[in-house]
């Protein structure tokens, strides 16, 4: 049995050292890890763990200047150490070893080997985690470093995967830090491709998509490793949907499937494309065309979940809408052993659907609707401060026409749902909901787990494929809409009259014809500052309807104010 030295780079990380320690530590001999500056007891931690196993090995205090000369100062460090063993096996502290073979070391005998890295969002790819001590190898990069082991062929290694939690402490900050560093590396070697690749993978991960796009440019014609090229070409499409350029991203990712017909992932972003227009004769035949295709083996950031059931779970969606219910219940029959834990009761209710349609829904009566409790969306009241508008609503904007709603300040997902529940039925209604999940001083309740709140509503609701959501400030995200219309635009986001305002001007450029304007909470008063207008939203709804008057007619609402821009109203 071959001998595995652990091999890391630490720093700071008390709260998840032993959880990946304890993965990994049955099935390694020794360890050699730099510290790179822990203010913490992470160094302790891993002596303690390592001494309670009985396991030698050595914990060395370092520094950190790029991850390409700390992670080659711990590969040095192992060589160096006198330690027993054949293997190296490098490891990330959010890492934890997942062996399904345990007679993987056994099977040691090359050169080098690749190891799964599956990530908790379903990415997939290989990466060299295992190398023999006695050959040559170096760490390049100043960020998203690889190991360079020349030619030499790099196996993926059976029975054995890493889980990567991306829950280190180096990941505060990351996406600033790396922009930062690649922008500095790229001005010494400015044709370093996987530089390119990922500075525009950073500025993605930020949601600066118009920046990521002209880097993934740069980085589909600087042509060579075929993986990078997809990807960016990918993301170009990814990046057009994000920015409400959705007839740009439908081109883009056809484009891409036909250059890279081996991935599916373009396949499903294009499906869901169509299923948000209610085109669902050709979400069947998109999800059809990426359902024939294998999960590669050994590709770049691989979307596992995709080729295992989410293709799948849009094809039985569309046949089920095509009429032919038998074929969708045996696909949703499929997908209840395949889908995750938190998707199982959203399949059984499409099954339900489809072995026997129920009744449809009537709207329900504002009365009975105001405090009874409702288990429909996470231990909220059925639609909460919604209720007491709902008549209004529905009396003024309610249709049966497809609609399509901008909703500034998502918040937790209610008022999206109510919308869709009950406003805008119907199935191609769609609302694109903005929202940056930070606090301010008018939403200090407003944090990251908001967003999963959302996000959990929507699928609670049954509306994930109609609700859309976009994490970032409304001041970035809609002067980029420029190509996007929208029949209503409701506006519920910070409340400082400065931003009310601001939304409203950059809102007006992206109604339709007839469309309406909403706002909420006219009346509200902050209570930190109720002395202070600029502080509350009226006297930006009062500055907006004077600047308006002659492009807009008031539609109804005290404590929530609705304008409808009129048709022959000039820009």
């Amino acid at each position: 049995m071959a001998r595995l030295c652990l091999n890391m780079i630490v720093k700071n990380e008390a709260a998840i050292i032993e959880r990946c320690l304890a993965a990994a530590g049955p099935h390694v001999d020794v360890y050699a890890i730099l510290d790179t500056g822990s203010t913490d007891d992470t160094i302790a931690r891993i002596r303690a763990h390592f001494a309670r196993l009985g396991i030698p090995g050595v914990v060395a205090e370092g520094v950190f200047h790029t991850f390409e000369q700390a992670r080659n100062d711990a590969l040095d460090l192992a060589l160096r150490s006198g330690l027993d063993f054949d293997y190296l096996l490098f490891c990330d502290a959010d890492m934890d070893l997942e062996v399904t073979r345990r007679d993987f070391r056994d099977r040691l005998d090359g050169p080098v080997y690749s190891i799964a890295q599956r990530s908790v969002d379903g990415f997939e790819y290989p990466n060299v985690r295992v190398l023999r001590r006695d050959v040559p190898a170096r760490y390049r990069g100043v960020t998203h470093e690889y190991l360079d082991v020349g030619d030499r062929p790099r196996p993926l290694l059976d029975g054995v995967a890493f889980l990567d939690h991306a829950s280190g402490a180096n990941r505060t900050g990351k996406y600033e830090r790396d922009i930062a560093l690649l922008g500095e590396a790229l001005r010494a070697e400015p044709d370093n491709a996987r530089y390119v690749f990922y500075l525009a993978n950073s500025h993605y991960d930020l949601g600066d998509f118009t920046t990521a796009m002209a880097w993934y440019a740069r980085r589909e014609a600087m042509a060579g490793w075929a993986e990078e090229v997809f990807y960016s070409s990918y993301r170009t499409g990814l990046c057009l949907q994000r920015l409400e350029r959705d007839d740009e991203a439908a081109a883009r990712l056809l484009d891409t499937w036909q250059r890279f017909p081996e991935r599916a992932e373009p396949l499903h972003a294009l499906a869901l494309h169509y299923q948000r227009k209610g085109q669902h004769r050709l979400v069947h035949l998109v999800a059809g065309a990426g359902r024939a295709i294998a999960a590669p083996r050994e590709a770049l950031f691989v979307e596992t979940d995709v080729y295992a059931w989410r293709l799948k779970d849009l094809d039985a969606v569309a046949l089920y809408w095509l009429g032919r219910r038998s074929a969708a219940a045996a696909l949703n029959h499929e997908l209840l052993a395949l889908v995750p834990a938190g998707e199982r009761a959203r399949i059984a209710q499409n099954l339900a659907y489809c072995e026997s349609r129920p009744a449809a829904p009537s709207l329900p009566d504002a009365t009975a609707a105001t405090r009874q409790p409702y288990d429909k969306y996470d231990g909220l009241k059925r639609w909460g401060w919604y209720v007491d508008q709902f008549e209004a609503w529905r009396e003024h904007l309610a249709t049966d026409a497809p609609v399509r709603v901008l909703e500034i300040g998502a918040f937790d997902g209610v008022s999206a749902n109510m919308m869709l529940d009950a406003i805008f039925t119907h199935p191609q209604s769609q609302v694109v909901a903005i929202d940056p999940y930070h606090a301010d001083p008018t939403t200090p309740e407003v944090d990251a787990s908001t967003r999963d709140t959302f996000l959990r509503n929507a699928r609670i609701g049954g509306h994930q494929e109609r609700i859309k959501l976009l994490q970032g400030y409304s001041f970035d995200l809609l002067p980029a809409m420029a190509h996007a219309s929208f029949d209503l635009i409701y506006i519920d986001g910070s409340h400082l009259a400065r931003h009310v305002l601001e939304d409203a001007v950059l809102a007006m450029r992206l109604l339709k014809p007839g469309g309406i304007i909403g706002f909420d909470d006219y009346l509200w008063t902050s209570t930190s500052d109720p002395g202070d207008p600029t502080a509350s939203p009226k006297v930006a709804i009062d500055a907006f309807e004077r600047v308006y008057a002659d492009r807009i007619e008031p539609l109804f609402g005290t404590r929530q104010r609705f304008y409808r821009v009129r048709a022959d109203a000039a820009p």
